[in-house]
This record gives structure tokens, C-alpha cells and sequence, in this order.
């Protein structure tokens, strides 16, 4: 609530307001005390929901105090956007100084959202005194005439400079299931709330962000995890899921678009668990997992150092196939123990990266945790010629670094050719200074045959592989040694159907170990 809109409450009190529209406006709220209200009293077909009640009070509280902050979690299609427009709307009516910023994941859907502000305000609320300044109407950049409030609308991403904010809406940060999965546009997302957003707000700014749940490190999750306050509405009550309506357990929403219990059924079956738990409970990974169960890795779990003496050291590698560097290498380090035939996971280095990156990556994993095999799914018949390019590479670097005695500008000068460009000495240094002595020296040691390569040749399906390996994590004969979180939530959340990601492929991989026949085994050099 601004200091603006507590000053003319207090002027219509002892009767010095000077806006002659305020009275009926004032009369207006109090026989509508939240959007729900307003939206009812101008549209006909809208519907009340217990939902849409609940949220109704909360925001009215929440934009009523001073840092209000709220975190928002209903399922698709249930009133929300609708009724973060009839919000807007139902606050400037309550404060016409009220300066709005509106966000959604895209420029044209926020702005999209402006437009229909701005229409209630010129179909409905125009009798109350609230008009648009003719000169600052556009639908994403909007003012009321008189008043220096209105509505600015914004993609995530988009800047918001010159742009104060008595009022924050975020609504649906994140477009689909693939970017909410991708580590790159979360970041994006995050930072531009932290650099763009954020500092945006005016003294004592609300803040809501509303969105379906995608995965556990999205915006909602990262404000959560501040001690923001959560409504979580799930479709169903089950029992476990937070639900802010307190349902018994069993109970479905009742629905704003007029779905039957059959039909929440119905979503269920087609949208699989990982995507209900998340889009419709709000909880972006299912009570206890899909095929892998949070329960196996808690129970078998162990630390490092309860690794047993003995084990044999892998690098096992799901590979990165394309030549860009935005699909993820599943990288993980295991051991596995000749006599109880257990294998455990130690490290987890996955990580958008190239094929040649990843073979670096990969190989250098090997030298410095003495893992003399890395493991491979067989997904292009070039690899194993890519992997021992980049083991000549390696051991030409570490030949170059041990014969400069670690100076990397000597090594540098005898490794660049005069051929060599300003880019490609770049790429020598950055390749250089990766590299320590104690590198070099266990490079050379292993010479230009280096670490063996071990075929992996994945057969069956997805699902098929991975209901092969659960039981093996179910019995503790996959154990992880520390937490993984990203391999772990990749994990639960996985449902057959959806593309596995890659760490989860290489755990898979890495069960399978015991399987691989040694005559699939060959040296680099």
C-alpha cells in the first residue's frame, strides 16, 4: 500500500479529500473488499471458487502491507491470470497512485495482461474517476490521467530501467517444462530478478509472484526458500501436499473452468506424475519419486569416507552428442568393489558442455581421481576417435607444461604454432592454466595410451534401462556416497516419456558396469 493512498484515507476521514471521485470509489471497495468481488459485480459468467476466494483475501492482505511478500502456487487454467487482471484493476480503484509492474515469461503476455487492465479501467471504472492519460496509453506502458499511477508490462529478461514499482506481479516466470529443466534459463531467471527487478521496487514495494511449479529451483522455489510466505493450492487433496484450502484428504479442487473429478482424473493419467506433482500439486517432484524412490538413496546412502578400500574407480560418461554446448554430459564417478559387487557413486562433474569439452572433461576426471577406465554409452561412432584427440591434446600439453617446469608462458611458447592466431593461443592458455604439474606428471606416466575405454551400448528403451537398474538402487547395490542434488531431483522427477536427462543416464550406466563384457574394453593409443 503506498504512503499516497494512506494519505487520502485519511483525508476522505476528516473531509479534506480533494479528488471528487474518491467518495464513490471508497464506496465502491466497500462493497467489493477484494477482486473476486469486483470481478462478480462486472461480469456476469465469472466464477467464485473457493480458490479464487482464498486468494482473493490473501492478496488483498498482502498488497495491504508494508514488504508484503507472497508466493503463489495453483494449478493451469484456474483463474489465476484472470484474477491477477481483476487485482490490478480492483487496487488502482483503491490507490490511483499506484504504480505497477506486471511480468510474465514473455513480453506479448504481459503486455496482453495491460490490455485488459486497461480495458476494465475504461469500461468499468471510468464512472469512478479513473481515466486514461491520453498520451501514456499504450497497453504495455499505461498511466491514469490525473494520477501517476497505471500498469508497465515486461518479458523476464526485459529491462525496467526508469521504471519504479509500488506493486510487483510476477506471473509465470517460466515458458514450459524444457526451460524450466535448463540450468542456463533459470539463471537467466534468477538474475534478472536480482538485477532487474529487485531493484526496481519503491520503499516498502509488495512483491507476488504466482506461477505453476515446474521444478524445484524455480523463482517460487528460490523465494520460498527465503522464508517468503506460501499458498499452495494443489488439485488434490492428498494428504501430504501443503494445500492452503485444508481439504480432507481425497478431495479435488473445485474448479474455476468446470472440471469433474473425472476429468482431474483424466489430467492425471495423461500428464504423467513428475508433471502433476509439479504443475498441479505445486510440489515439483512427487512425494516419494517415479521409478527411482527418494527412500532408496536415503536408506543406502553413506559418506565418502565409508567407502569401502578396494573399489576399482570409473569415470562413466552419458555423452553430450551435438557440437553446441547447451545439451548436458552426464559425468559421474563411481567405484565399484570387486568382492560385494557394489558400486558407488563419489562425484557428479555433469555439465553443459561440447563433445570435446566433455572428452577433456571426462579424460582429466580419470587422472586426477585415478580412475583408469572411463565408460561410454556408444551414441556416435566417432567418439572414441574424439576422446583420443582430446588424450593427444592432453599429453601434448603436459609434455609442454612438465618440460617448462610448470611455467605455462614457456609451455605456451612451445606449444603455439606461428600459424596460430589470437584465438586459437587463447584457447592454449585457458587449456594451460587447467592443468597443474601434478596433472602433467600422471599424464605422462599413463602416456599416449592413457586411461582404457570401456563400450557401453545402451539396449531397450529408456524405461526399460532405468526399471532395470532401479531395483539395483532399491537394494543398495547402487549406493550414493554424499548427496547429488540435481542427479537426485533428475531422478524422481524422471516419468516415462519424457526425454531422461543425461546424469540420470549415466547412473543407469554405471549399474550396468558389471554387465558391460570386458571384450568391449580398448586403449586410446
Amino acid at each position: 500500500m503506498s504512503i499516497a493512498y494512506l494519505d487520502r484515507a485519511a483525508d476522505l476521514l476528516d473531509g479534506t479529500a480533494v479528488d471528487p471521485d474518491a467518495a464513490a470509489r471508497a464506496q465502491l471497495l466497500a462493497e467489493c473488499p477484494t477482486f473476486v468481488d469486483l470481478a462478480a459485480r462486472f461480469d456476469s459468467t465469472y466464477r467464485r471458487t473457493p480458490a479464487l476466494e482464498l486468494l482473493a483475501r490473501e492478496l488483498a492482505a498482502v498488497t495491504s502491507r508494508r514488504d508484503g511478500r507472497l508466493v503463489i502456487s495453483v494449478p493451469p487454467q484456474e483463474g489465476k491470470t484472470s484474477g491477477l487482471r481483476w487485482l490490478c484493476a480492483w487496487l488502482l480503484a483503491r490507490d490511483p497512485d499506484l504504480r505497477i509492474v506486471y511480468a510474465s515469461y514473455a513480453a506479448t503476455l504481459a503486455r496482453g495482461s495491460g490490455r485488459i487492465v486497461r480495458s476494465y479501467v475504461e469500461t468499468h471504472l471510468d464512472r469512478y474517476g479513473l481515466r486514461l492519460a491520453k498520451d501514456h496509453a499504450d497497453a504495455s506502458d499505461w498511466q491514469l490521467d490525473g494520477h501517476r499511477g497505471g500498469m508497465v508490462t515486461v518479458g523476464v529478461g526485459g529491462s525496467l530501467t526508469g521504471r519504479p514499482a509500488d506493486l510487483l506481479v510476477v506471473d509465470d516466470p517460466l515458458r514450459n517444462q524444457q526451460d524450466a529443466d535448463s540450468e542456463t534459463v533459470r539463471e537467466n531467471l534468477h538474475d534478472w530478478w536480482s538485477s532487474v527487478a529487485r531493484t526496481r521496487l519503491a520503499p516498502g514495494a509488495p512483491v507476488i509472484v504466482v506461477q505453476t511449479r515446474w521444478v524445484e529451483d524455480d523463482l517460487a522455489g528460490r523465494r520460498a526458500a527465503e522464508g517468503w510466505p506460501v499458498v499452495n493450492i494443489p488439485a488434490l487433496a492428498d494428504g501430504h501436499t501443503d494445500d492452503a484450502l485444508g481439504r480432507p484428504p481425497g478431495t479435488w479442487l473445485e474448479s474455476a473452468r468446470g472440471r469433474t473429478v473425472a476429468d482431474w482424473e483424466q489430467t492425471r493419467r495423461d500428464v504423467g506424475e513428475r508433471t502433476f506433482a509439479a504443475l498441479y500439486q505445486g510440489r515439483p517432484a512427487p512425494l516419494e519419486g517415479g521409478i527411482f524412490q527418494r527412500a532408496w538413496f536415503d536408506t543406502w546412502r553413506i559418506t565418502a569416507d565409508e567407502v569401502p578400500a578396494g573399489c576399482t574407480r570409473t569415470i562413466v560418461v552419458d555423452p553430450a552428442d551435438n557440437p553446441g554446448d547447451g545439451d548436458e554430459a552426464g559425468i559421474l564417478l563411481v567405484a565399484n568393489h570387486p568382492g560385494t559387487g557394489k558400486t558407488y557413486v563419489l562425484d557428479d562433474l555433469s555439465a553443459p558442455m561440447t563433445v570435446a569439452r566433455w572428452a577433456r572433461v571426462a579424460l582429466l576426471a580419470c587422472v586426477r581421481h585415478d580412475a583408469p577406465t572411463l565408460a561410454y554409452e556408444q551414441s556416435l561412432s566417432q567418439l572414441p576417435a574424439r576422446i583420443r584427440d582430446a588424450w593427444k591434446a592432453l599429453h601434448q600439453q603436459a609434455t609442454a607444461l612438465a618440460e617448462a617446469e610448470g611455467d605455462p608462458d614457456r609451455a605456451l611458447n612451445l606449444l603455439a604454432r606461428p600459424v596460430d592466431g589470437d584465438d586459437a593461443r587463447a584457447l592454449l592458455v585457458d587449456a594451460l592454466a587447467e592443468l597443474t604439474l601434478d596433472d602433467a606428471a600422471e599424464i605422462l606416466r599413463l602416456g599416449s595410451v592413457g586411461p582404457r575405454l570401456r563400450k557401453i551400448v545402451a539396449k531397450g528403451t529408456k524405461q526399460d534401462r532405468m526399471l532395470w537398474a532401479a531395483p539395483k538402487v532399491e537394494t543398495g547395490r547402487v549406493v550414493l556416497a554424499g548427496r547429488f542434488p540435481q542427479l537426485e531431483h533428475q531422478a524422481l522427477t524422471w516419468s516415462p516419456g519424457q526425454d531422461s536427462p543425461d546424469r540420470v543416464d549415466a547412473l543407469v550406466h554405471a549399474a550396468a558396469l558389471d554387465s558391460v563384457p570386458r571384450s568391449r574394453v580398448r586403449f586410446l593409443g
